[in-house]
């Protein structure tokens, strides 16, 4: 888990960030409040970074070490999807809209578990793979959610003819376009991250198989919002609906919605969906060498305190 002070860093960088992107709307040279935003966009990414590195999230042959480097690593991938569009989109204010994601990836991240994923060598690729679609469904979703707002905005401006030099949005065409191909990518990776999901309910220790699922909110709210979208997905393809952009932009908002409450429920190890995580961790015996010892007493109390039967 990133120390406190880190955190604080390069989050002090990303609200200076945000904060020069809102001052633009009243000041007229927004061309100097915008290279000073993206100075700090890239101070803030740089120390992000290098937290990551310094902390070794990548470890124990995981691709994520703990829930909360999952969060950071979320938080640091938007970040670096603000990069990209500030270089290449200059005068779009995607941050108005990015920022508040990448604080609330960051918040959780924060106060979410940092008990360190099990190393169990039959579904190491698995967990793997369940929390890289995860985090890919997560992050599309997150962009959809923004074009997708941007795309309403845009169509309300264009509908009452509200014209503004200082805040600039691109084409409804491309807006839906991103939307439409955000949405598309997102429902992969979040069909992957739950077929993934219930191999390892399915096939991790008895413990584990003894919980049933539908006393895991994470699983039951996953499960449900990838066939509401996938089935809506198959709705677009066989009806040419009239307004189908917008109908693109409301669903990959709901999207945005629905997997902010889950992630919620999913940082907490009070809930099911890490009760048989912690109890396969700890009935395996298994615990990396370079664990530290403040992980392995969170574990114990963990367990002192939900003495259940899990």
């Amino acid at each position: 888990m990133l120390r406190g002070v880190e955190v604080i860093c390069f989050f002090t960088c990303y609200s200076g960030a945000f904060l020069l992107e809102l001052l633009r709307f009243r000041f007229k040279r927004s061309s100097v409040l915008r290279a000073s935003s993206f100075v700090f966009l890239c101070l803030g990414a740089v120390i992000h970074g290098v937290s990551l590195c310094r902390n070794n999230l990548l470890q124990n042959d995981h691709f994520f070490s703990n829930a909360s480097g999952w969060f950071y690593v979320l938080a640091f991938g938007l970040i670096l999807v603000q990069v990209y569009l500030s270089v290449f989109y200059s005068k779009i204010q995607f941050g108005l809209f990015l920022f508040p994601l990448t604080f609330t990836a960051l918040i959780l991240g924060l106060n979410a578990t940092n008990i360190v994923f099990p190393e169990n060598a039959t579904c190491r690729w698995i967990r793997t793979i369940h929390a890289g679609a995860l985090l890919m469904a997560t992050l599309v979703s997150f962009l959809g959610a923004v074009t997708g707002t941007m795309f309403l905005l845009q169509r309300y401006r264009l509908k009452h003819k509200i014209f503004s030099a200082r805040f600039t949005l691109p084409t409804l065409e491309w807006l839906g376009c991103g939307t439409r191909h955000a949405t598309n990518v997102a429902v992969l990776f979040l069909g992957i991250g739950v077929i993934c999901g219930f191999y390892l309910q399915i096939f991790v220790s008895e413990n584990v198989r003894q919980t049933a699922v539908w006393e895991d909110p994470v699983i039951v709210g996953a499960t449900v919002l990838f066939f509401i979208a996938f089935f809506s997905r198959i709705r677009r393809l066989l009806r040419k609906e009239q307004d189908a952009n917008a109908n693109d932009a409301t669903l990959s908002f709901i999207c945005c919605v629905a997997l902010i409450i889950l992630l919620f429920f999913a940082a907490f190890t009070n809930q099911g969906h890490w009760r048989g995580l912690t109890s396969s961790r700890l009935e395996t015996g298994i615990v990396p060498p370079n664990e530290s010892r403040l992980n392995r007493e969170n574990i114990n109390v963990f367990l002192r305190e939900n003495d259940d039967g899990y």
